[in-house]
């Protein structure tokens, strides 16, 4: 049987080189070995082509950008077949500085994947925040968004679950007019759509500040350890 190895090799800020080797056993000598080359289809100086790469459950490789053609420091994301340099589809940031995907691309076990953008503006609301589940191919299955200036949703992260679904964590988020009461969503991995949303009742709560603890049975546990309680300052 033949193991598979990829290796990503940058080449540039506006190429990458992917090689797959695939070596034979101790009686066969001959070694497989495919190229593929996957190029910014838009160059920009400067644009950081390659600055996240991640290969999804299907094969299919993400290629993050921190610039885009329309905004400086936007963000651009690009998903490509590996096996024949086809651009699938692009997403872009839209605004000015809305640094899509700078907070990471997170590959989910059913094929889908999340770009965290925290500082995201959405819908003229400055650095509301979003986290977008997108498919294998690039397609926008749904966008999680801050609805307050400086909600920054997804500042701390993503935590996924052993049942498949997936905790966004932001303590900044304002709630209720609640400023910097922080909050977690319970999301779907398969459709985006927001399960439940926790959070606190006190103006800096920071809730989940200290992290979410997946458990094996898929529930999970909140640590919050600024959160006032009981008109308690901090007592978490």
């Amino acid at each position: 049987m033949k193991a598979k190895i990829t290796k990503l090799i940058f080449l540039s800020t506006t190429m990458i080189f992917l090689s797959s080797c695939g070596g034979g056993s101790s009686t066969d000598s001959s070694v497989d070995v495919d190229k593929t080359l996957l190029l910014d289809s838009t160059p920009l100086d400067f644009s950081g082509f390659g600055t996240k790469v991640v290969r999804l459950t299907n094969g299919n490789i993400v290629v993050h950008e921190f610039q885009n053609t329309s905004f400086p420091n936007a963000g651009t994301i690009r998903v490509y077949n590996p096996i024949t340099s086809e651009l699938l589809n692009t997403i872009s940031g839209d605004a000015l500085d809305d640094r899509l995907g700078m907070g990471g691309i997170i590959p989910l076990p059913n094929g889908n994947f999340l770009i965290l953008s925290s500082e995201d503006d959405v819908g003229g609301v400055v650095d509301a925040g979003s986290v977008i589940l997108a498919d294998s191919s690039g397609l926008i299955i749904s966008t999680i968004s801050g609805d307050e200036t400086s909600d920054f949703l997804g500042s701390e992260g993503i935590e996924l679950l052993t049942n498949g679904n997936f905790t966004i964590r932001s303590r900044f988020d304002d709630v209720g007019s609640v400023v910097d009461l922080g909050s977690v969503k319970l999301v779907s991995s398969t459709t985006g759509n927001t399960i439940a949303t926790l959070t606190s009742d006190s103006v800096s709560d920071n809730f989940a500040n200290a992290g979410i603890v997946a458990l094996p049975n898929g529930n999970f546990v909140v640590r919050s350890t600024v959160d006032d309680v009981g008109g308690i300052d901090d007592v978490g």
